[in-house]
């Protein structure tokens, strides 16, 4: 895997892992998104996957659900 492929599976696990917590929260993306100091439409790309957050957006996502950054980073588990 080259380091684009890697950083795409990065960004993708890291949409993957908020859209879960959000749905079994029961929370919107606008919701989440006010929460952590995001436009809604940035927000809803980093969960398509579409954008790379950085250290201080994963940081702000990590404080916000209580999901370590280490499992933002990780494939979801079922």
């Amino acid at each position: 895997m080259n380091e684009q492929q890697a950083t795409r599976t990065l960004s993708v696990n890291v949409g993957n892992n908020i859209r879960r917590w959000r749905h079994q929260h029961s929370m919107t993306q606008i919701e989440l998104s006010k929460r952590i100091g995001l436009s809604q439409s940035y927000f809803s790309k980093i969960e398509l996957g579409q954008k790379n957050p950085n250290l201080n957006t994963l940081s702000k996502l990590s404080k916000a659900t209580g999901i370590t950054i280490g499992e933002l980073l990780n494939e979801p588990s079922e």
